[in-house]
């Protein structure tokens, strides 16, 4: 195998592997998230804004504290459940019953996801939503142009980014040698089956959430119905995340694999050589 060689990544298979290891491990799953339900269902009851859209209390708080410790919360679970699963896919390391961590491997991976995709969406978001203002208010056909070139241009940037993603899983299994610059060079020619696979792995999750949307408008004023409707809620939000991480980690496996396989087999025949 030449060092240069572009590895091949069986899309499918991956994406089936990925999807399997889910459902097989739905138990440990609901493990890991069990406490990030718990405390941020808690912290809804006393009017964060996930609670309040959902029940329609009267008393609920929508300060922007309120916003922000509610995002917040989320955000250091989810973390935590993309780095335990990663690990548990990984490295076979079962995190015990209702624990949580957040220590230096997991601030890396926040960093990393930050750096590689929340950032990147919250710019790509804004330059979206200016330009939709824009052409809603002039109705140019320029700007729709515009707007057309930009959508094109950010998908693409976004396709090219999903190739960063071996850092999360490189990152929670503390592998120092998976920089930014090794995951974009070892994924290339596979930034369409990255990107994608991602999107098709949350599919069935946003379909979830859709339906849930859905009966939570046909519930009306039910509170009991509401309730559980927000816990389930909060529990697909962390499903979903890992989902998202099962796919991911089965990329790092594959194409650490066969990085370190071709790089044996350069040394091997210069060592016949």
């Amino acid at each position: 195998m030449n060092k240069d060689s572009i590895i091949i990544l069986p899309w499918k298979e991956c994406l089936s592997r990925s999807f399997a290891y889910v459902l097989l491990n739905l138990k440990l799953i609901f493990m890991i998230i069990a406490l990030g339900v718990l405390l941020t269902g808690y912290e809804a009851l006393f009017g964060t804004p996930l609670f309040c859209s959902l029940t329609m209390a009267e008393n609920c708080a929508t300060t922007q504290g309120a916003y922000i410790g509610v995002v917040a919360l989320t955000t250091l679970f989810s973390v935590y459940v993309m780095t335990s699963f990663s690990r548990f896919i990984i490295l076979k390391d079962e995190p015990r019953p209702f624990s949580f961590r957040f220590g230096s491997r997991e601030l890396r991976v926040l960093g990393y996801q930050l750096l590689i995709d929340v950032i990147p969406g919250v710019i790509f978001g804004q330059v979206i939503g200016i330009l939709t203002a824009y052409v809603n208010m002039y109705q140019d056909i320029m700007l729709k142009h515009l707007l057309l070139i930009v959508l094109i241009a950010i998908l693409a940037a976004m396709i090219m980014l999903s190739r960063f993603s071996l850092v999360l899983s490189g990152a929670a299994v503390e592998n120092r040698n998976m920089t930014l610059k090794k995951s974009f060079e070892i994924t290339r020619g596979n930034s369409n089956k990255i990107f994608w696979g991602s999107i098709v792995m949350t599919l069935p999750i946003i379909f979830l959430m859709t339906v849930l949307g859905m009966a939570g408008n046909i519930a009306g004023e039910s509170l009991v119905l509401r309730l559980i409707f927000s816990a389930v809620f909060l529990v697909l939000i962390f499903l979903n995340v890992a989902v998202k991480m099962s796919f991911n980690a089965h990329l790092y496996q594959y194409f650490v694999y066969f990085d370190n396989k071709r790089t044996e087999d350069a040394e091997a025949r210069a060592l016949e050589e």
